[in-house]
């Protein structure tokens, strides 16, 4: 054979094979389109049986003129409604739910005085003698990680690593068994008084006193007694 019948032979293979794949991807198009369109095709098929469906409910023939005049709607074209405010002067009051300042303007971070409750106070309302105690000595309550975790007290009264570092005079930990988290972020009082039912707590240990009892009978105790001074 020849090199120039070779190489027409070599062109012409070359010229068959890009057909073949052109034909290929053509195929592979058509089949693309046509599943688009049974796709098509059976979302108009389910939306006609939506409609005849709604056609008997109360209501139907105003949010159909109400579809109707959303899709003739120019595009871009932005309805536009005027309103006039009414307000009266007990509208404009504003009250405060939760006071970010605790008992007589100090602050968690700031407070001479943090009488602090972990999972030991047992819910939300076991939090009353802990809010009459810090009252009683000019604090604020601070909580541990779980008594957030619970939705008993709000975060801004954490106390932790990830909460707010204290640094009070007198920090009384009631039913706080000390993570290290909690532990660093009270590290920084000068007095800590634990108050656990478990004398191994970590906190116990950290405590400049331990009490070893239960703080639903301690806390009132302590409370009558100053009530008393």
């Amino acid at each position: 054979m020849a090199d120039k019948d070779l190489e027409i032979l070599i062109k012409t293979d070359a010229e068959l094979s890009g057909a073949k794949a052109a034909e290929e991807q053509l195929q592979r198009d058509i089949d693309q389109a046509r599943t688009l369109n049974a796709a098509y095709e059976e979302l108009e098929s389910r939306l006609k049986r939506v409609r005849e469906a709604m056609a008997g409910l109360p209501g139907a023939a105003e949010a159909g003129n109400a579809a109707d005049a959303k899709t003739d709607a120019v595009p871009g074209e932005i309805a536009v409604h005027e309103v006039t405010p009414s307000l009266e002067d007990a509208d404009m009051i504003v009250r405060a739910e939760e006071a970010p300042a605790g008992t007589g303007g100090a602050s968690l971070a700031t407070a001479r005085v943090v009488v602090g409750g972990g999972r030991g106070v047992g819910s939300a309302e076991g939090f009353a003698p802990l809010e009459e105690l810090a009252s009683l000595l000019g604090g604020v309550v601070g909580v541990s990680r779980v008594v957030t975790s619970e939705g008993w007290r709000p975060h801004t009264q954490q106390v932790g690593q990830t909460g707010t570092k204290i640094t009070p005079d007198l920090y009384l930990a009631c039913g706080i068994s000390g993570a290290i988290q909690h532990i660093a972020g009270c590290s920084g009082a000068k007095h800590i008084v634990a108050i656990n039912t478990d004398a191994s707590a970590p906190m116990m240990a950290r405590a400049d006193y331990a009490v070893v009892g239960d703080l639903h009978e301690v806390l009132p105790a302590l409370i009558e007694a100053l009530r008393a001074r």
